[in-house]
């Protein structure tokens, strides 16, 4: 939220509140943090940080990225984006969470952002309706990047489904080639158990016909040879008598 301040806040010029968000790094380097503006002039800021051990300390010598609002006559603004050297002028206690930093620049700024040509209802009107066009513009990416995301999944489960169905259609294919294989393999050795049952069957009624005509003719030579003794009996007991 902006704010104009006033002459007589000890500061010979006035300061922009609004709330966007502060990069800094100190003096040794490390990863950059991230603190809240809370108001800014050309000669230096205030942004507020955790009360914790991480927070600068006066005389800290700091390096700020921000950006600061630079209303125009067209009825919005542009943002101008710094990176200025600052020293820690002074730490106060917000609460027992909150710090805020004040910071004098080493090189000033190019225009007084408190003391633009603009009332602060005009300034805090364009800034809410930067920000309501912002967070619409974020939800419409949200939405779209939903859409797509939400597409790309869909088209994956369509992949993923396609894939499953060729899938199938291969095991189908060769469990039919495997069924017709083995129905195959089966009538062949069915066939082939017929044909040596048949074999042995021919194999076993020539045996049984020899046998039997083998016996026939041991029983022809047996009778006959009987015959042979009666008549040689026979014979005989004519002599006899």
């Amino acid at each position: 939220m902006p704010r104009m301040e006033k002459a007589d806040e000890r500061r010979a010029e006035q300061r922009l509140r609004y709330r966007w968000t502060v990069r800094f790094a100190g003096k040794t380097g490390g990863e950059p943090l991230s603190g809240q503006m809370f108001d800014v002039s050309s000669r230096g800021m205030a942004f507020l940080f955790h009360a914790n051990e991480s927070c600068p300390q006066p005389d800290d010598s700091i390096t700020a990225n921000f950006g600061v609002p630079h209303f125009d006559s067209h009825g919005s603004f542009d943002t101008a984006f710094f990176n200025r050297v600052g020293r820690v002028c002074r730490v106060e206690n917000l609460n027992s969470r909150v710090n805020r930093v004040a910071v004098q620049f080493a090189e000033p700024l190019f225009f007084r952002p408190g003391e633009q040509d603009i009332s602060e209802s005009d300034a805090l009107q364009r800034l809410q309706a930067k920000a309501q066009a912002v967070t619409g513009a974020k939800e419409k990416d949200k939405v779209h990047a939903e859409a797509k995301r939400r597409t790309k999944a869909e088209e994956q489960a369509r992949q993923k489904a396609k894939l499953y169905e060729e899938q199938m259609a291969m095991v189908k294919a060769e469990a039919a080639r495997e069924i017709a294989r083995i129905e195959a393999e089966t009538a062949e050795r069915i066939a082939e158990a017929r044909a040596e049952a048949r074999a042995k069957l021919r194999e076993h009624a020539q045996v049984r016909k020899k046998k039997k005509k083998k016996k026939k003719a041991v029983q022809k030579s047996a009778k006959e040879g009987v015959v042979k003794k009666l008549d040689g009996f026979i014979k005989d007991r004519s002599k006899i008598y």
